[in-house]
C-alpha cells in the first residue's frame, strides 16, 4: 500500500531530496557526456521521475532515499539507452 502524502507533504519530500538528482548525475557523468545529453533537459526529466517516485513510494520498498536513488538511476539508464539507440 502506498504511503499517503498530501500535495504539500509530497512537495516538501521532493524538495528535501532534490540533491539525489545531482548525486546521480555526478556519478554517471560519463553517460551524460557520451550521449551528449542536455543537462537542463536531463535534470527536468529526473525531477519528474523524483516526483512520481515519491508519489508511488511504499514503505515496504525500504527506506525512501535508497529507493529514490534506484528510481533515478533507472530513469537515467533508460534515457541513456534510448539516446544511444537513436544516435546509432
Amino acid at each position: 500500500m502506498k504511503d499517503k502524502y498530501s500535495i504539500a507533504q509530497r512537495n516538501q519530500v521532493v524538495e528535501e531530496n532534490l540533491c539525489c538528482i545531482d548525486t546521480v548525475l555526478r556519478r554517471h557523468q560519463g553517460w551524460v557526456r557520451q550521449a551528449r545529453l542536455e543537462y537542463d533537459d536531463l535534470y527536468q526529466s529526473l525531477a519528474l521521475c523524483l516526483i512520481l517516485s515519491v508519489e508511488e513510494y511504499d514503505s515496504s520498498f525500504g527506506p525512501l532515499r535508497p529507493y529514490l536513488y534506484r528510481q533515478l538511476q533507472e530513469e537515467l539508464r533508460r534515457i541513456y539507452e534510448q539516446t544511444k539507440i537513436t544516435v546509432l
